[in-house]
């Protein structure tokens, strides 16, 4: 490795490209959340629709029973669904978490529109802040700024974040699945947006 070079060893390698327009901020700021939505929707096909599939299938008994269910027998039947899933252990770990907190919501009563959505929603927040955003404080250096300036420019990126959250949240829930997922472009919303958009088409897209 060159003198000089500084490596972010605990941030996800999946999330390299939007990590590093963070850092080299060149883009506009929608361009640089249009990347961290790219990014996560690699992780979310890389852990793949097993973990949708438990998501979901504890979504539509919390709908079908309108939250009504015994909380104890919900989370056994959770845990014994999730051991007999062969898919990857992240993601269905993941996707677990947000069940048994959903389940626990439905026992205090906690109001609940859509079911599945507010399950998609819930995972793929999970995914961004536990492989991308808290990541950041677990490291000292970061190429090219500060630790204390990339959760700056993280922070100001939410918001378009979030936009992205909904609409990859709205397309789970619809499709139960991650296969097909599409980003929906802010920094060029009339140009089509395709399932197999790419980090790097970005990249020439905003090069043309």
């Amino acid at each position: 490795m060159p003198d000089g070079d500084v490596v972010h060893i605990k941030m996800g390698s999946l999330f390299t490209t939007s990590y590093e327009a963070i850092c080299e901020n060149e883009l506009t700021a929608e361009e640089k959340a249009d990347l961290v939505a790219i990014d996560l929707k690699k992780v979310l096909k890389l852990f793949g629709n097993k973990p949708v599939s438990l998501l979901m299938g504890n979504a539509n008994t919390l709908h079908a029973s309108q939250g009504s269910v015994d909380p104890l027998e919900r989370i056994h039947t959770l845990d014994d669904r999730a051991r007999m899933l062969r898919g990857h252990r992240r993601g269905i770990a993941i996707a677990l978490d947000v069940s048994k907190t959903l389940v626990l919501d439905a026992m205090d009563n906690i109001s609940i529109q859509d079911w599945r959505y507010e399950s998609a929603y819930r995972y793929t927040s999970r995914i961004l802040r536990s492989e991308f955003i808290e990541h950041d404080p677990l490291v000292d250096v970061h190429k090219k700024v500060s630790p204390s300036e990339f959760r700056f420019r993280v922070n100001e990126l939410m918001s378009l974040i979030e936009h992205h959250l909904k609409s990859f949240s709205k397309q789970i829930a619809r499709q139960s699945s991650v296969q097909r997922l599409s980003v929906e472009r802010l920094s060029d919303p009339e140009v089509n947006t395709y399932a197999d958009f790419s980090s790097d088409a970005l990249i020439k897209s905003l090069g043309e």
